[in-house]
């Protein structure tokens, strides 16, 4: 199944439940960064080796620059790790075998696994980020469940987006300047600061690979 917008949003939501706001962080994208949130880096080398496999997967030239697709693959990287993050601390996590579980899953629901790679590529998710984006969205899932238990996707993606924006400022989220600035309002990377080149504001693709309905 294809996952909803509604869900998409649920995906990049996060709450720190039980974890008290810290003063906004000071991390800095150090050369070799793509960002950095909290204390953790996402080194230029990880997005350089998932844009090569995307272009390998394309038929495209393996170090063909496309600056839209390394943004947005860096905006997943931030997302994945506010999430990830948030829930450490937050004390909550997923079951052992659930990603496995929910990739099963999702394979029989995209008609097999080949069409699952396929449709995960042509979102710009590389294949091995597959199995990562199921774990975060498992664990998007559980805490969402914790802190608005019961309610409906609607009222958890409001509740979720808005913790997302709080808990990103706490920890602090740098990225290097020719991607762009965070932006905690839109959940994104906004263009860079530099008024002369004026490029336009990617938003991260909807992620094709989607939980079962609850």
């Amino acid at each position: 199944m294809i996952l909803p917008r509604s869900w998409r949003r649920m995906m990049v939501a996060v709450v720190a439940v039980g974890v008290a706001a810290t003063a906004a962080g000071c991390s800095t994208a150090n050369p070799g960064s793509a960002a950095v949130v909290g204390d953790a880096e996402i080194p230029e080398s990880r997005i350089a080796e998932q844009v090569r496999e995307l272009n390998e997967a394309a038929g495209q030239p393996e170090t063909q620059p496309d600056a839209a697709v390394a943004r947005s693959l860096v905006n997943y990287g931030i997302v994945y790790e506010l999430v990830e993050q948030a829930a450490a601390e937050a004390g909550v996590s997923i079951r052992p075998g659930a990603v496995d579980k929910a990739y099963a899953d999702i394979v029989r629901n995209a008609g097999g696994e080949e069409q699952l790679i396929q449709l995960a590529i042509q979102q710009g998710i590389p294949v091995s980020g597959i199995r990562r984006d199921i774990e975060v969205q498992l664990i998007a899932a559980e805490l969402a469940a914790v802190l608005v238990p019961g309610q409906q996707q609607q009222l958890q993606q409001q509740v979720l987006v808005e913790a997302l924006g709080d808990y990103s400022d706490s920890v602090g989220v740098e990225v290097a300047p020719k991607y762009g600035q965070w932006d905690t309002a839109a959940l994104q990377i906004g263009p860079p600061a530099d008024p002369v080149s004026r490029p336009a504001a990617t938003a991260a693709p909807e992620i094709p690979v989607g939980l079962p309905p609850q």
